[in-house]
């Protein structure tokens, strides 16, 4: 249930309901909600990539065991609030832009 744990968590991360996420992905509310309760535990990578991506997040953390993954709490985004040198666990680095 490695895959529904992470989809489950990012997705509460962000504050999303099911419904969203499958709106927000393209991918079925029927999907979704098998992956995060167990009943599925594999999926094509399209449709994790897109779930990755309608969470902001990189396939890769989808696909990492649970006891890798650091999911930030509220708390600890708010002492640690993203800068330009900070990124965000689970998020790619954005390119610094030369000014």
């Amino acid at each position: 249930m490695v895959i529904g744990e992470q989809i489950s968590r990012l997705r509460h991360l962000r504050r999303l309901t099911q419904d969203q996420l499958a709106a927000a992905s393209g991918v079925s509310v029927d999907v979704i909600r098998r992956l995060e309760q167990g009943q599925r535990n594999t999926a094509r990578l399209a449709t994790l990539s897109a779930i990755a991506t309608a969470l902001g997040a990189q396939l890769s953390v989808i696909l990492r065991p649970a006891a890798d993954l650091h999911i930030p709490t509220a708390a600890w985004h708010r002492q640690h609030p993203p800068g330009p040198d900070r990124a965000i666990p689970g998020r790619p680095r954005r390119p610094r832009r030369d000014r």
